[in-house]
């Protein structure tokens, strides 16, 4: 009866701790499901990887056990990318200290995902040595930077092609972009244009331009910038126009304005010879008011 009772006990602990188990696996797969990551766990010399449920389901895969070979693994992998195995060859030979990669794999409907594996070497049963560790989809994230890459480089691109001197500032002063007008209108040598080179390095490098003449723009005095024109020693005019940023930079964008200036310049011309024109007329008339007067 005793005997009997300790195995009943025993198969209750047993069960009791399956349930725990099946219970804690199940909160493990619903936690990896809505990070959108998986748990490896890779028996090395075997060649087979322990894939969570949540990996199956990222790679749109039908759940078909709890292990995948690591040729079956291999077959997804992009052909651009370097074998996983390359890199564990490396940290079993001590010539990688960590195993963080980025790869892509392919889902099951056709197209690739990105993912990041981070794992570390473990021992598993008679100390076989195991890669255990988690695997991130980072699919949006790539998709977002190699928007935003796309995007500075059209602003870049734009901004090398406007007629303007352009140049921005951070917030510390550091140079964050410029054209190639600004760098010949300074004469600045290229190590000088560098994203993060300090205000004061740039225009020390700087060959300021002689300026012949400067005027402030009333109309352009504003708390947040100015803006001004210069002519300079080869008699060419630019209009500067500096402001600050919402996080306490400032862009300053120097237009050559020479062309308007000249125009102005044969206008004035024009109005004073008009203005000639009509003392020479009215003093004409004045004399042939004159002369008709002593005709009378």
């Amino acid at each position: 009866c005793d005997w009997s009772s300790d195995v009943c006990s025993s198969d209750l602990k047993a069960a009791e701790a399956d349930s725990l188990l099946a219970s804690a696996t199940q909160r493990l797969d619903k936690a990896l499901d809505r990070g959108q990551c998986g748990m490896w766990d890779w028996d090395i010399p075997r060649g087979v990887i322990f894939w969570s449920k949540s990996m199956f389901e990222m790679l749109g895969m039908p759940v078909k056990g709890d292990f995948l070979s690591s040729a079956e693994v291999a077959a997804r992998l992009h052909p651009e990318d370097a074998p996983l195995e390359d890199a564990i060859e490396d940290l079993l030979a001590g010539r990688l200290q960590a195993f963080d990669r980025e790869f892509r794999m392919r889902h099951d409907d056709g197209h690739w995902l990105w993912l990041r594996a981070r794992a570390a070497l473990a021992a598993g049963e008679a100390g076989a040595p195991h890669l255990v560790g988690i695997v991130f989809d980072i699919t949006h994230q790539k998709l977002a930077a190699r928007l935003n890459l796309e995007a500075e480089l059209r602003l870049k691109d734009a901004i090398e092609n406007i007629s303007e001197a352009f140049v921005l500032w951070d917030a510390e002063n550091r140079l964050v972009l410029c054209n190639s007008k600004y760098q010949q209108f300074h004469s600045l040598p290229a190590a000088a244009c560098v994203p993060g080179t300090p205000y004061d390095v740039v225009t020390r490098a700087a060959k300021e331009p002689s300026v012949r003449k400067r005027v402030s723009l009333a109309s352009g005095e504003r708390a947040d910038g100015k803006s001004f024109e210069v002519q300079l020693g080869d008699r060419r005019w630019l209009q500067i126009n500096e402001r600050r940023t919402k996080d306490g930079g400032f862009v300053s964008v120097g237009t050559d304005i020479t062309a308007l200036k000249k125009q102005e310049e044969r206008l004035l011309l024009s109005e004073r010879e008009l203005m000639v024109t009509v003392r020479d007329l009215q003093k004409e008339r004045l004399l042939a008011d004159q002369q008709a007067q002593r005709l009378r």
